[in-house]
Parts: structure tokens; C-alpha cells; sequence
């Protein structure tokens, strides 16, 4: 565990006009804060082999993956918090969630999930090409992502996967029709959403507190490391009472 240095205050002149903004697209209903929900509340069924779900492996795949990419970020000069742990959170939401490996897709995905969260913000609401409109940028990012997760549906009602996407496509209506494919898309795309976009701004916010209240980092770094072993799920709030 190596500690965070300390930074500036989060000040600017801004700051009024976006917390504005941003309390306003919370009361209408644009953003859900269901983050860290749609992650916690589905643990216990990961950690749970009678469910039926291949809980084994999508636990490797939540433990195995930080590590593959805390080794990328070794080599990354500038290191910047936000976005790595923003592609880190969307990869492990794409293994459990949606069953893939995003590998070379995960940058254009996580564009358009961006592009599409900052629809909320935009003052003009137009979906006009070649002007550069934060609403236009924001629809092909939505269109982007409505056409990779369509295409997964055919796959995941043929295949005998276990992850949440192919349980959704496999879903039928009273009369025994299978549900749109649009909507079984929408759906994964507001899981996912939530699963890391809400959750990687819950960490980031976190790690910057704890940059700036070292004494409150060196607390949590003691109590990680009196485990003498890996941290695991059942620490938090017993072994780990500040988590």
C-alpha cells in the first residue's frame, strides 16, 4: 500500500456553476447515483455457488484484474487517478456484467460512456453533425454503445454463459417471446454504467480526501497492513472497522 501524496484543495471559480448544474440534472433525473449499489449488492450472489452463477470465476475476475493493471500503470508517466481507475472499474463491469474481455475496445467504450454522461450538462440540446455539439457527441456515444451490446445478443442467447447479459437476452415475455434486443442492450447499458461510472467517482473523491488528510491514510494503511495478508471482502467494517 503506498501512500497518496497530498494535493491541492478542489477550488474554482467554476465550481458554483457545476454544482448548479449538477444538482439540477440529479432533480430531473438525468443521473443515478447506483453505483456502489450495483456493485455491492451483487457480491454476496458472486461469493454464493449455490446461485448457480460461475461465482469462482467472475471472483478471479474482480482479484486478478487490478493486478494486470496496476502493473500497466507502473510504466505510466504522469500517473492520473480519474481515468485509470475509470477503465480499470469499466473491464472488471465488462467480465462480470456483459462476460468479455475488452481488451483493444475498452477506449472507445469508455469514450462513449463519457461522451454520453456529459449529455446531461449540455446547454444546446441538438443532435446537429459538424458543429462539435456536446448533445451530438453525446447521442454518437449512446448510438455506440446501443450497437456493441445489440450485437452481443444473438451471441449470449446461443452461448451457455452465466453473466447477467446472457441470463437478460434469454428473458421472454408472458407470451414466450424473447424481449427486444434494443432493450435488452438498454438495460446492460445502465448496469454497466452504474456498476463504474458512479463507483469510480465514489473512489476518487475518497482517495482525494485521503490525500489531503494524510493522518487519516496513515490510519487505513496501518489497519491493512495489521491483516498480514490480503485484503478480502468479509474485512470490510470487521478487520478494516475505517472501510
Amino acid at each position: 500500500v503506498q501512500p497518496v501524496a497530498p494535493v491541492d484543495p478542489l477550488v474554482s471559480p467554476q465550481t458554483p456553476l457545476t454544482l448548479f448544474l449538477l444538482l439540477a440534472a440529479f432533480s430531473n433525473g438525468c443521473t443515478a447515483m447506483t453505483g456502489v449499489e450495483a456493485v455491492s449488492n451483487g457480491v454476496p450472489a458472486l461469493l454464493d455457488t449455490t446461485r448457480g452463477t460461475p461465482a469462482a470465476a467472475q471472483a478471479r475476475a474482480i482479484a486478478t484484474s487490478p493486478s494486470g493493471w496496476t502493473a500497466r500503470w507502473s510504466e505510466v508517466g504522469g500517473f492520473r487517478y480519474y481515468p485509470h481507475i475509470k477503465e480499470l472499474l469499466l473491464d472488471i463491469g465488462a467480465r462480470v456484467f456483459v462476460g468479455v474481455n475488452l481488451d483493444n475496445e475498452i477506449a472507445p467504450l469508455n469514450k462513449a460512456f463519457l461522451d454520453m454522461m456529459a449529455v446531461t450538462l449540455a446547454i444546446v440540446r441538438k443532435d446537429w453533425p459538424g458543429l462539435g455539439l456536446v448533445y451530438h457527441r453525446g447521442m454518437n456515444g449512446r448510438r455506440y454503445l446501443e450497437q456493441y451490446f445489440q450485437g452481443l445478443v444473438p451471441q449470449r442467447r446461443r452461448d451457455e454463459g452465466m453473466d447477467m447479459m446472457s441470463h437478460f437476452s434469454k428473458e421472454t415475455t408472458e407470451e414466450g417471446q424473447y424481449f427486444p434486443d434494443k432493450v435488452v442492450a438498454d438495460h446492460l447499458i445502465f448496469l454497466v454504467l452504474a456498476a463504474h461510472d458512479t463507483t469510480t467517482s465514489a473512489l476518487t473523491m475518497a482517495s482525494y480526501y485521503l490525500a489531503r488528510h494524510p493522518e487519516w491514510q496513515e490510519r487505513l494503511r496501518e489497519e491493512v497492513l495489521g491483516l498480514e495478508r490480503s485484503l478480502a471482502y468479509d474485512d470490510l467494517g470487521a478487520g478494516v472497522p475505517l472501510l
